[in-house]
Protein backbone atom coordinates (compact mmCIF):
# COMPACT_ATOMS: atom_id res chain seq x y z
CA UNK A 1 0.00 0.00 0.00
CA UNK A 2 2.82 2.39 0.83
CA UNK A 3 4.52 1.68 -2.52
CA UNK A 4 1.24 2.32 -4.33
CA UNK A 5 0.86 5.74 -2.68
CA UNK A 6 4.46 6.59 -3.54
CA UNK A 7 3.79 5.82 -7.21
CA UNK A 8 0.55 7.83 -7.19
CA UNK A 9 2.59 10.77 -5.91
CA UNK A 10 5.28 10.25 -8.56
CA UNK A 11 2.69 10.05 -11.35
CA UNK A 12 1.24 13.40 -10.35
CA UNK A 13 4.66 15.02 -9.97
CA UNK A 14 5.97 13.68 -13.29
CA UNK A 15 2.98 14.88 -15.30
CA UNK A 16 2.22 18.14 -13.48
CA UNK A 17 5.80 19.37 -13.06
CA UNK A 18 6.00 20.46 -16.70
CA UNK A 19 3.44 22.56 -18.57
CA UNK A 20 4.35 20.71 -21.76
CA UNK A 21 3.82 17.28 -20.22
CA UNK A 22 0.57 18.38 -18.60
CA UNK A 23 -0.72 19.75 -21.92
CA UNK A 24 0.24 16.50 -23.66
CA UNK A 25 -1.57 14.48 -21.00
CA UNK A 26 -4.73 16.59 -21.35
CA UNK A 27 -4.65 16.14 -25.13
CA UNK A 28 -4.37 12.35 -24.74
CA UNK A 29 -7.07 12.41 -22.07
CA UNK A 30 -9.54 14.23 -24.34
CA UNK A 31 -8.83 11.83 -27.19
CA UNK A 32 -8.63 8.45 -25.43
CA UNK A 33 -10.60 8.82 -22.19
CA UNK A 34 -14.17 9.58 -21.21
CA UNK A 35 -12.89 10.78 -17.83
CA UNK A 36 -12.45 14.52 -17.43
CA UNK A 37 -11.08 14.34 -13.88
CA UNK A 38 -7.74 16.12 -13.57
CA UNK A 39 -4.78 14.59 -11.77
CA UNK A 40 -4.85 15.37 -8.06
CA UNK A 41 -1.66 15.85 -6.05
CA UNK A 42 -1.08 13.50 -3.13
CA UNK A 43 -0.07 15.16 0.11
CA UNK A 44 1.80 12.75 2.41
CA UNK A 45 0.36 14.35 5.56
CA UNK A 46 -3.27 14.84 4.49
CA UNK A 47 -5.35 11.67 4.39
CA UNK A 48 -8.42 13.49 3.09
CA UNK A 49 -6.82 14.11 -0.34
CA UNK A 50 -5.50 10.60 -0.87
CA UNK A 51 -8.82 9.26 -2.11
CA UNK A 52 -9.04 11.96 -4.80
CA UNK A 53 -5.45 11.29 -5.86
CA UNK A 54 -6.02 7.53 -6.21
CA UNK A 55 -9.35 8.04 -7.96
CA UNK A 56 -7.80 10.43 -10.47
CA UNK A 57 -5.15 7.83 -11.40
CA UNK A 58 -7.74 5.06 -11.80
CA UNK A 59 -10.01 7.30 -13.84
CA UNK A 60 -7.18 8.32 -16.18
CA UNK A 61 -5.30 5.01 -16.19
CA UNK A 62 -5.21 4.43 -19.97
CA UNK A 63 -4.41 8.07 -20.73
CA UNK A 64 -1.61 8.06 -18.18
CA UNK A 65 -0.06 4.94 -19.70
CA UNK A 66 0.06 6.63 -23.11
CA UNK A 67 1.28 9.94 -21.71
CA UNK A 68 4.07 8.33 -19.69
CA UNK A 69 5.17 6.28 -22.69
CA UNK A 70 5.35 9.50 -24.72
CA UNK A 71 7.38 11.24 -22.00
CA UNK A 72 9.76 8.27 -21.82
CA UNK A 73 10.26 8.22 -25.61
CA UNK A 74 10.83 11.97 -25.88
CA UNK A 75 13.27 12.06 -22.94
CA UNK A 76 15.24 8.89 -23.59
CA UNK A 77 18.44 8.85 -21.55
CA UNK A 78 17.32 11.63 -19.22
CA UNK A 79 16.20 11.20 -15.61
CA UNK A 80 12.61 12.19 -16.32
CA UNK A 81 12.48 9.70 -19.19
CA UNK A 82 13.78 6.87 -17.03
CA UNK A 83 11.34 7.77 -14.26
CA UNK A 84 8.40 7.87 -16.68
CA UNK A 85 9.39 4.48 -18.12
CA UNK A 86 9.64 2.97 -14.67
CA UNK A 87 6.18 4.25 -13.71
CA UNK A 88 4.74 3.03 -17.01
CA UNK A 89 6.12 -0.46 -16.41
CA UNK A 90 4.71 -0.44 -12.87
CA UNK A 91 1.28 0.48 -14.24
CA UNK A 92 1.38 -2.63 -16.43
CA UNK A 93 1.55 -4.85 -13.34
CA UNK A 94 -1.54 -6.36 -11.76
CA UNK A 95 -0.17 -5.67 -8.28
CA UNK A 96 -0.34 -1.90 -8.79
CA UNK A 97 -3.87 -1.90 -10.21
CA UNK A 98 -5.05 -4.16 -7.39
CA UNK A 99 -3.42 -1.91 -4.76
CA UNK A 100 -5.17 1.14 -6.23
CA UNK A 101 -8.59 -0.50 -5.95
CA UNK A 102 -7.93 -1.80 -2.43
CA UNK A 103 -6.63 1.59 -1.36
CA UNK A 104 -9.71 3.32 -2.74
CA UNK A 105 -12.04 0.85 -1.02
CA UNK A 106 -10.41 1.27 2.39
CA UNK A 107 -9.33 4.90 2.33
CA UNK A 108 -12.78 6.26 1.47
CA UNK A 109 -14.02 5.42 4.95
CA UNK A 110 -10.73 6.23 6.64
CA UNK A 111 -10.53 9.62 4.93
CA UNK A 112 -14.07 10.43 6.04
CA UNK A 113 -13.11 9.50 9.60
CA UNK A 114 -9.97 11.63 9.37
CA UNK A 115 -12.02 14.62 8.21
CA UNK A 116 -14.42 14.26 11.15
CA UNK A 117 -11.55 14.03 13.63
CA UNK A 118 -10.05 17.30 12.37
CA UNK A 119 -12.97 19.32 13.73
CA UNK A 120 -11.83 21.69 16.48
CA UNK A 121 -15.16 21.37 18.30
CA UNK A 122 -15.22 17.57 18.36
CA UNK A 123 -15.63 15.90 21.73
CA UNK A 124 -13.94 12.65 22.74
CA UNK A 125 -17.32 10.88 22.75
CA UNK A 126 -18.07 12.08 19.22
CA UNK A 127 -14.61 10.99 18.06
CA UNK A 128 -15.15 7.53 19.54
CA UNK A 129 -18.58 7.27 17.90
CA UNK A 130 -17.13 8.21 14.51
CA UNK A 131 -14.35 5.64 14.94
CA UNK A 132 -16.90 2.98 15.92
CA UNK A 133 -18.82 3.62 12.68
CA UNK A 134 -15.69 3.03 10.60
CA UNK A 135 -14.74 -0.04 12.65
CA UNK A 136 -18.22 -1.47 12.03
CA UNK A 137 -17.82 -0.86 8.28
CA UNK A 138 -14.44 -2.57 8.16
CA UNK A 139 -15.75 -5.52 10.19
CA UNK A 140 -18.62 -5.94 7.75
CA UNK A 141 -16.08 -6.09 4.93
CA UNK A 142 -13.93 -8.52 6.92
CA UNK A 143 -16.85 -10.84 7.55
CA UNK A 144 -18.20 -10.79 3.99
CA UNK A 145 -16.16 -12.77 1.49
CA UNK A 146 -18.41 -11.38 -1.23
CA UNK A 147 -16.75 -8.00 -0.68
CA UNK A 148 -13.51 -9.43 -2.05
CA UNK A 149 -15.31 -11.19 -4.90
CA UNK A 150 -16.84 -7.90 -6.06
CA UNK A 151 -13.47 -6.14 -5.82
CA UNK A 152 -11.68 -8.96 -7.63
CA UNK A 153 -14.15 -8.94 -10.51
CA UNK A 154 -13.75 -5.17 -10.87
CA UNK A 155 -9.94 -5.34 -10.87
CA UNK A 156 -9.83 -8.35 -13.21
CA UNK A 157 -12.13 -6.66 -15.72
CA UNK A 158 -10.13 -3.43 -15.53
CA UNK A 159 -6.87 -5.32 -16.08
CA UNK A 160 -8.26 -6.88 -19.26
CA UNK A 161 -9.48 -3.55 -20.59
CA UNK A 162 -6.25 -1.69 -19.79
CA UNK A 163 -3.81 -4.32 -21.04
CA UNK A 164 -2.43 -4.96 -17.58
CA UNK A 165 -0.64 -8.24 -16.91
CA UNK A 166 -2.68 -11.09 -15.47
CA UNK A 167 -2.51 -11.87 -11.77
CA UNK A 168 0.25 -14.32 -10.88
CA UNK A 169 1.20 -16.29 -7.82
CA UNK A 170 4.11 -14.72 -5.94
CA UNK A 171 7.47 -16.39 -6.37
CA UNK A 172 8.12 -19.10 -3.82
CA UNK A 173 10.65 -17.90 -1.28
CA UNK A 174 12.59 -20.01 1.14
CA UNK A 175 13.04 -18.61 4.65
CA UNK A 176 16.61 -18.00 5.90
CA UNK A 177 18.26 -21.17 7.09
CA UNK A 178 18.51 -19.87 10.66
CA UNK A 179 14.70 -19.49 10.71
CA UNK A 180 13.83 -22.61 8.72
CA UNK A 181 12.54 -25.37 11.00
CA UNK A 182 12.08 -27.79 8.10
CA UNK A 183 8.31 -27.49 7.85
CA UNK A 184 6.70 -26.76 4.50
CA UNK A 185 5.69 -23.12 4.09
CA UNK A 186 2.10 -22.38 3.11
CA UNK A 187 1.62 -22.00 -0.63
CA UNK A 188 -1.46 -20.55 -2.30
CA UNK A 189 -2.88 -22.66 -5.10
CA UNK A 190 -4.24 -19.74 -7.13
CA UNK A 191 -3.33 -16.10 -7.59
CA UNK A 192 -6.83 -15.13 -6.49
CA UNK A 193 -6.33 -16.79 -3.10
CA UNK A 194 -3.06 -14.95 -2.67
CA UNK A 195 -4.67 -11.57 -3.37
CA UNK A 196 -7.60 -12.43 -1.11
CA UNK A 197 -5.12 -12.87 1.74
CA UNK A 198 -3.53 -9.49 0.94
CA UNK A 199 -6.91 -7.76 0.85
CA UNK A 200 -8.05 -9.06 4.22
CA UNK A 201 -4.63 -8.33 5.73
CA UNK A 202 -5.08 -4.68 4.69
CA UNK A 203 -8.54 -4.66 6.30
CA UNK A 204 -7.13 -6.22 9.48
CA UNK A 205 -4.31 -3.67 9.65
CA UNK A 206 -6.77 -0.80 9.28
CA UNK A 207 -8.98 -2.23 12.03
CA UNK A 208 -6.01 -2.78 14.33
CA UNK A 209 -4.74 0.78 13.92
CA UNK A 210 -8.12 2.38 14.65
CA UNK A 211 -8.80 0.16 17.67
CA UNK A 212 -5.29 0.75 18.99
CA UNK A 213 -5.87 4.49 19.03
CA UNK A 214 -9.38 4.57 20.44
CA UNK A 215 -9.18 1.72 22.94
CA UNK A 216 -5.96 2.69 24.69
CA UNK A 217 -6.26 3.27 28.42
CA UNK A 218 -5.35 6.97 28.35
CA UNK A 219 -8.06 7.79 25.81
CA UNK A 220 -10.71 5.81 27.71
CA UNK A 221 -9.82 7.63 30.93
CA UNK A 222 -10.18 10.95 29.13
CA UNK A 223 -13.53 9.78 27.72
CA UNK A 224 -14.81 8.85 31.20
CA UNK A 225 -13.72 12.22 32.58
CA UNK A 226 -15.47 14.06 29.76
CA UNK A 227 -18.65 12.04 30.24
CA UNK A 228 -18.54 12.70 33.99
CA UNK A 229 -18.38 16.45 33.49
CA UNK A 230 -21.05 16.54 30.81
CA UNK A 231 -23.49 14.25 32.60
CA UNK A 232 -23.01 15.94 35.97
CA UNK A 233 -23.62 19.38 34.43
CA UNK A 234 -26.80 18.19 32.69
CA UNK A 235 -28.20 16.34 35.69
CA UNK A 236 -27.82 12.84 34.19
CA UNK A 237 -26.67 9.67 35.97
CA UNK A 238 -22.86 9.61 36.20
CA UNK A 239 -22.04 7.04 38.90
CA UNK A 240 -20.16 4.70 36.57
CA UNK A 241 -17.93 7.47 35.22
CA UNK A 242 -17.44 8.93 38.71
CA UNK A 243 -16.33 5.56 40.08
CA UNK A 244 -13.88 5.06 37.21
CA UNK A 245 -12.33 8.51 37.64
CA UNK A 246 -12.07 8.16 41.43
CA UNK A 247 -10.37 4.76 41.16
CA UNK A 248 -7.76 6.12 38.79
CA UNK A 249 -6.98 9.27 40.77
CA UNK A 250 -7.36 7.66 44.20
CA UNK A 251 -3.63 7.83 44.95
CA UNK A 252 -3.19 11.43 43.81
CA UNK A 253 -4.78 13.13 46.84
CA UNK A 254 -5.08 12.62 50.60
CA UNK A 255 -8.49 11.75 52.07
Amino acid sequence: MRDMLDYVHEISVTVRASAKRLAAFKAIQSEHSTCNMSLRPLCPTRWTVRVDAIESVLCNYAALQLALAEVADENCGRDVGRKARGIQLMMEKFDFLFALHVGLELLRGLAALSKVLQSSSLSAAEAKAAADVEVARLRRIRGDDNAFEILWTKVDDSASDLGVQEAELPRKRRPPQRLDDGSEAHQFTTAKDSYRSIFFQCVDNSLQQICCRFEQASFLRYLHLERLLLRASSGEEYSEEYQSVCEFFSGDHSP
